[in-house]
């Protein structure tokens, strides 16, 4: 029989990611309310998880969250995850394997937990010991079976600061583990429409598109790897302007150029560069 693991490994290198594991597929993992669920395979038996590191630099005067400097990750994880399903299926083409990123019905950290590639931070994302906080994640749900990773890498945990509990300029960090989305300013800066009181919010950030600020704060985040996902260093957009805000292939693009537009106008736009006042 083939080594999936082998082919896992091989075809995840060739795009660079070099951080996955294996968990079992337990149904108590489907906690987010998604159509995508109707994609999980019946029989699942195995989960690859894997971490898509995007650290790509400082950036001190960027006006976008880290994540959206960068081309759409939707499209750049997809396309990795389906040249791996590719290769598997090829290997095992009774089994069923179905890829998943964002729009998963997943709890997406806890299976990164169990996969071995990190713990849990209480700013509610998943900590890697190289690549700290800065990770997309995506999975691959199938009915081939798989041997289990070991949860938790070795040498790391949550170090319990709460530092990001601390900095959260919306207050949605409970120091419990726990996020009220309502209150999260990278949620204000894409609602369509704000509250006289969340557009100060979003006034007061430094971001247009997205807030890091728990994420900057993290102690493991502060000598974070850089990515070695090549595909994230193209065209890196880190100053968002009006001439610039329909850029193609970008993650802000699902939501259109309206509330980009209302944006800027409460950050204040000064020629081609954007300053929050």
């Amino acid at each position: 029989m083939a080594d999936a693991g082998a082919i896992i490994g091989r075809a995840f290198a060739r795009g660079g990611v070099d951080v996955w594991g294996v968990c079992d597929f337990d149904p108590a993992l489907l906690t987010v309310r998604t159509r995508a669920i109707a994609r999980i395979p019946t029989g699942a038996r195995s989960i690859v998880a894997a971490a898509f590191p995007y650290y790509v630099g400082a950036f001190a005067h960027r006006t976008l969250s880290r994540y959206a400097m960068l081309p759409d990750y939707h499209n750049v994880v997809s396309a990795l995850l389906a040249e791996v399903c590719a290769a598997l299926r090829s290997a095992f083409p009774t089994e069923r394997f179905e890829p998943f990123v964002d729009i998963s019905p997943l709890d997406e950290v806890e299976v990164g937990v169990r996969a071995g590639l990190g713990v849990r931070g209480y700013h509610t994302q998943l900590i890697n010991p190289r690549y700290g906080s800065y990770l997309f994640l995506g999975e691959i749900v199938t009915t081939l079976r798989l041997p289990p990773s070991t949860p938790g890498p070795e040498g790391i945990a949550c170090l319990g600061c709460k530092a990001c509990v601390r900095a959260c300029p919306g207050g949605a960090l409970d120091g419990q583990g726990r996020l009220d989305v309502s209150r999260c300013l990278s949620h204000l800066t894409q609602k369509k429409r704000l509250s006289a009181e969340e557009e100060d919010a979003v006034r007061r950030g430094r971001l247009v598109w997205g807030c890091d600020v728990c994420a900057d704060v993290c102690p493991y985040n502060r000598q974070a790897a850089y990515s070695p996902v090549s595909a994230f260093y193209r065209n890196i957009l880190a100053v968002l302007t009006n001439n610039n805000l329909e850029s193609a292939g970008r993650a802000w693009n699902w939501r259109g150029p309206e509330v980009l537009q209302r944006n800027l106008r409460l950050c204040g736009e000064h020629g081609d560069q954007m300053k929050c006042q």
